[in-house]
């Protein structure tokens, strides 16, 4: 190979692998997963349908507990028509119930396979522009080369939104049997380890 030829390849490559690290960077995931979330318009947990497209920014574990609560609700809604069930409304990817309708990236630290991305989250209303906003947490973790989502920590205060993080507030449901609904917890759990 002539050496003009080796020198534009070499130099093709560099930017081919740059630009493909900073597709897969931790904040891009974050960044690419909330600028879908915004457009998705979905209330609660996401159908099946949506959490197949949601694989490309969550873990296989997060999608898992997602979808082992669709199931879970969709069985409270036949067993309990009448009731409101678990996990049917609210933004549960955000601090606030109503979500956030733009946001912006604050920081983020990476901690070997393992990253934080902080986010400050706004929801607008109308005319009425959100000045102060909250921050979360999203936190990723990188498997296979891929960074993904596998939690995200609700770091804003209010009292009638999220705390704690998604997938303990997953956990905290799902854990628990229903005989009523046929829910052994051990047996649905298992999946999503």
């Amino acid at each position: 190979m002539k050496p003009i030829k080796k020198f534009f390849l070499t130099i093709f490559l560099f930017f081919f692998v740059i630009n493909s690290n900073a597709n897969n960077s931790p904040e891009s995931v974050a960044k690419k997963f909330y600028d879908w979330r915004f457009k998705a318009h979905f209330t609660g947990v996401p159908e099946a349908a949506t959490l197949k497209t949601a694989r490309q920014f969550l873990s296989p574990e997060l999608i898992c507990l997602l979808d082992r609560a669709r199931i879970y609700r969709d069985r409270f809604t036949k067993k309990f028509p009448t009731d409101k069930p678990p996990f049917i409304e609210g933004d549960m990817f955000t601090s606030v119930f109503e979500g956030a309708n733009r946001y912006t990236q604050k920081s983020v630290k990476l901690i070997g396979d393992n990253a934080i991305v902080q986010l400050r989250f706004y929801h607008d209303q109308g005319m009425k522009i959100d000045g102060k906003g909250w921050q979360d947490s999203v936190l990723l973790r990188q498997k296979n080369n891929q960074w993904r989502i596998a939690d995200i920590k609700y770091d804003g205060k209010f009292d009638f939104g999220n705390s704690g993080s998604l997938r303990q507030n997953l956990l905290e449901e799902l854990a628990k049997d229903n005989l009523e609904l046929d829910w052994h917890s051990k047996a649905q759990l298992k999946l999503c380890h």
